[in-house]
Parts: structure tokens; sequence; C-alpha cells
């Protein structure tokens, strides 16, 4: 009787013991990638480390891609190679025809205007961009990059380039 007895204790602190096990799952999710333009319509995009001004990106639409499902509020803009801070978010943003994605080489560009697709005009300002991570690259190429939401919180990515310049 007293090894049933224990033997029962036994199983029900193996069953106790299993119970409490915890499954840890981690996910990865995958920015939804998105063409992107920086001063659509020129092509190299120069901008000037002393620059007091603003310059616009337009995140591309698309036969697949409606620019309307992003949530502007979300979105940022930085340095690829570097991670100061959560990037600068837009000044002001709106809606309008001006870009056409590229599909070429990673590094290049085109100076195309708008393809028929409404596209998400973004406007940032230049001297904090520069601030927060521009002045490292003066006379290089380097990828801005911009990050956001959908509005059901999808991720979304895109980047383009810009050539820094010096003071003239």
């Amino acid at each position: 009787m007293k090894t049933k007895l224990i033997t029962t204790i036994m199983i029900a602190l193996f069953l106790a013991s299993m119970a409490t096990v915890a499954v840890s799952v981690r996910a990865t999710v995958v920015p939804i990638p998105v063409y992107v333009d920086i001063k659509p319509g020129s092509w190299p995009n120069p901008i000037c480390v002393t620059s007091k001004g603003v310059f616009a990106v337009a995140i591309c639409g698309t036969e697949d891609f409606d620019v309307m499902t992003i949530d502007p509020a979300t979105l940022r803009i930085y340095v690829e190679r570097v991670t100061d801070g959560d990037g600068v978010p837009p000044l002001r943003w709106s809606y309008k025809d001006v870009a056409t994605p590229y599909t070429g080489d990673a590094d290049g560009g085109h100076a195309l205007g708008g393809d028929g697709y409404l596209d998400l005009v973004l406007i940032f300002d230049t001297p904090t961009l520069v601030a927060s991570s521009l002045t490292r690259f003066v006379g290089e190429t380097v990828p801005l990059v911009i990050t956001g939401h959908l509005h059901t919180d999808a991720p979304i990515m895109g980047k383009d380039y810009v050539c820094v310049l010096a003071p003239k």
C-alpha cells in the first residue's frame, strides 16, 4: 500500500512539473519591402551637411501596393549603417504621383517622375537628419532607410541613396 501511495505521489509531482513547462516561440516579422525615391525626379540625390532646408522622399505606389495603407505617423528615416536613436520623423506628408520605382542596381537610381500610381510624399528636415548621423559620411554615397508600419501594424522598409556633400 505504501509503495502504491509513493508511486501515485511521484506520478502526480511529475505531471504537475510538466504542466508548468513554458514554451517560448520567437517569431521574426519580415518588413514588407517598399520602393523609396529620395528627391523624386532627380539623380543623384545630393544632401549638403550645411543645408538649412527640407528634402522630399517618396514611397512609391505600384499596381500591387497602395500607399494609402501606410500609417505616415510611424515612418522614420535613418542612415543604414547607423543605429543612433529611432530615426527622424517626417515634418509633413501628402499624396501625389511624383516618382517611379527604381528596379536597377542596388546603389543606382534614375531621374524619372510620376508613373501613374499615387505616391506618399514625405518632407524631412535636413538639419535634423544631418545632426543625427550624416556628418560622418561627407564625400560618400550612403543608403537612407525608411521604416514604418501599415495601418494593420505590418512593418515596411525601403531605401534609396544620397551623396553627402561637404560645406561649400
